[in-house]
């Protein structure tokens, strides 16, 4: 069946795929629709960790300066 997502191939523990059955069963959605919520969730994770880290590390330098705009933050930090 033709599909616009790519797919990927993935092995799983045995635990892994009992929790994640019991999760499609519970929500009545596909065990493949379970991975990619998962995945999405924890890649969003990540990426908040990686924000905050950067957050952190441009207060940590800014000690005691003058305040920058949001502007000048988000180009110095290249995003």
């Amino acid at each position: 069946m033709p599909t616009k997502h790519r797919r990927i191939n993935v092995s799983f523990k045995p635990k892994v795929v009992q929790a994640l059955t019991r999760i499609s069963k519970k929500n009545e959605i596909s065990l493949s629709q379970v991975a990619q919520e998962l995945v999405e969730e924890a890649l969003e994770l990540r990426e908040d960790i990686y924000l905050s880290k950067l957050a952190e590390d441009a207060e940590k330098r800014a000690k005691g300066k003058s305040p920058v705009s949001a502007d000048k933050l988000w180009k110095e930090l290249n995003l």
